[in-house]
């Protein structure tokens, strides 16, 4: 062989492994995650047992402070979603799925036919028969919505074309990129024109749902409702009869009609019209907010976790979970849940990587007041000073945190500690930074003349009493205050009474 074609030979071989070696770093797996820790240690432990067990393959990444552990490797969502559903019935609650990109694939990539994530103790032999591949209707919903959203090149030579000459794709993008312009008159132009030249065009359900969406943001509110149902009534098949039907619910929202407005939503999220996951999600998420409001316990919390399934499906949402936590405590506060639902929840929120600063802030606070309700006060302690440290900036959660902690100190008798604590929570916030329904600022103050109680500073208790029941007269602090007066001060509240009776 000629030194030449050698050379030729040596650089095409190179190219192809270069070629392959790119390919393997583009390639994009699916995981299960199934642990998350701040020690590196714990996770390594965690993951060392479930290999031992036959889960594999096995992988710990590291995302901040947080370590997390994920077993399988999956080509698809669909394949990952069906292990993921199965393992959360079992041992893993809080299974989710995550995406990776891989420079190279540590086994062959997971199906049912392989002994990925322990396939015959999980399912048993029966599934490898009767499974085939889940249809991927909830991804076709997302490809459709990511469509819609996606903005074309539209040219000044289209935009200044007239409406009767375009093409139906140019009028189409024509009329939505005057909407996003909130150029009213103009978008209505081309998007009745469009109706006009192109009535059976596939495009006809979108373009007759914006022109609801323009009468609803210019408070034709009747005109918006005729339109929505002409387009679910018309095109039941077609996503857009969902964002009617859920755009009809919130007309009479807007008319105060809350009970029609709740079964429009429960049409959306039972599947009663066809919606995809985007919309669906939205309206899980109304119901449950209404049913929450209606004091409907049961169905809220059905409806919450549905909506966390629902997410779960594409991406871990933060702020379902959060309201789920939310839920819990409440239900557990009434005697009809559990703490440690709450905890579950807050948990899978401070382990997750799309939570924002403020959720991760308030789901923290949470699991601190869910464990100092447990009585586990150095838990609680460490958890609240934790978000001090991290989110001091995020004033509600942090105003609760400083309270938790002169609580926990004042609990413990140390009085001295709970002072300094409960005095940085009226030096150092307002009564704009109390949490909703709460008021921090007037806890703090009974904490203070409790404190002072326990010390037999008689006379700065008795003050401070005096001072939360003329300024919290009307709330539950005013009236706990009104009872120390009357207990321990008996004389100092006739002087009060007689004060306000001379008034």
């Amino acid at each position: 062989m000629r030194p030449s074609v050698r050379i030729m030979m040596i650089v095409l071989v190179c190219l192809l492994i270069s070629f392959h070696c790119s390919a393997q770093e583009s390639t994009k797996v699916y995981r299960i995650q199934v642990f998350a820790s701040k020690s590196q240690t714990q996770a390594n432990e965690y993951a060392q047992q479930l290999s031992s067990q036959g889960y594999s393959p096995v992988v710990v990444r590291q995302k901040g402070d947080w370590w997390k552990v994920r077993v399988g490797e999956f080509a698809t969502y669909s394949d990952a979603l069906y292990f993921k559903t199965a393992m959360r019935k079992g041992a893993f609650p809080d299974a989710f799925i995550t995406k990776e990109e891989l420079t190279s694939l540590s086994a062959p990539l997971a199906s049912l036919s392989a002994q990925n994530l322990k396939v015959d103790l999980l399912f048993g032999d029966a599934v490898k028969k009767q499974w085939k591949p889940i249809t991927t209707n909830h991804l076709l919903g997302t490809e459709l919505s990511t469509l819609k959203y996606q903005r074309p090149v539209v040219t000044e030579a289209i935009l200044n074309a007239n409406n009767n000459t375009l093409s139906e794709d140019d009028l189409f993008n024509k009329a939505f990129s005057y909407s996003r312009k909130s150029e009213a008159e103009k978008a209505r132009s081309a998007l009745t024109t469009f109706l006009q030249r192109f009535p059976n065009s596939s495009k006809v359900p979108r373009v007759k749902l914006h022109l609801g969406y323009w009468d609803m943001s210019e408070g034709k509110y009747a005109s918006a409702e005729q339109r929505f149902n002409e387009v679910r009534q018309s095109y039941p098949r077609r996503q857009e009869a969902g964002e009617a039907t859920l755009r009809i619910g919130y007309l009479k929202l807007k008319n105060k009609d809350r009970e029609s407005a709740l079964r429009e939503f429960e049409r959306v999220a039972r599947g009663e019209v066809t919606a995809g996951d985007e919309v669906r999600l939205e309206a899980m998420l109304r119901c449950a907010k209404m049913y929450h409001a209606s004091k409907d316990r049961v169905k809220a919390l059905q409806a919450y976790r549905e909506c966390a399934e629902v997410s779960d499906r594409t991406a871990f949402d933060p702020n379902i979970h959060l309201e789920l936590a939310g839920l819990y405590m409440e239900l557990a506060r009434s005697g009809c849940g559990s703490l440690d639902d709450c905890i579950h929840e807050c948990n899978r929120i401070l382990s997750a990587d799309n939570a924002t600063s403020e959720t991760s802030a308030t789901a923290m606070v949470m699991k601190g007041e869910a464990l100092y309700l447990q009585y586990k006060y150095d838990e609680s302690y460490a958890v609240m000073s934790e978000l001090l440290q991290h989110y001091s900036g995020i004033r509600r959660p942090a105003m609760m945190a400083q309270l938790y902690l002169g609580a926990i100190h004042f609990v413990k008798k140390e009085y001295q500690q709970a002072r300094q604590e409960f005095q940085k929570v009226l030096d150092n916030y307002t009564d704009a930074d109390n949490w909703p329904g709460k008021n921090l600022r007037g806890q703090a103050l009974l904490f203070l003349a409790r404190t002072d109680l326990e010390e037999k500073n008689f006379a700065r208790a008795g003050a401070i009493f005096e001072e939360v029941y003329k300024t919290y007269r009307n709330t539950k602090e005013g009236k706990k205050a009104k009872t120390y007066l009357i207990r321990h001060f008996p004389f100092l509240w006739q002087k009060i009474n007689k004060t306000e009776g001379l008034k």
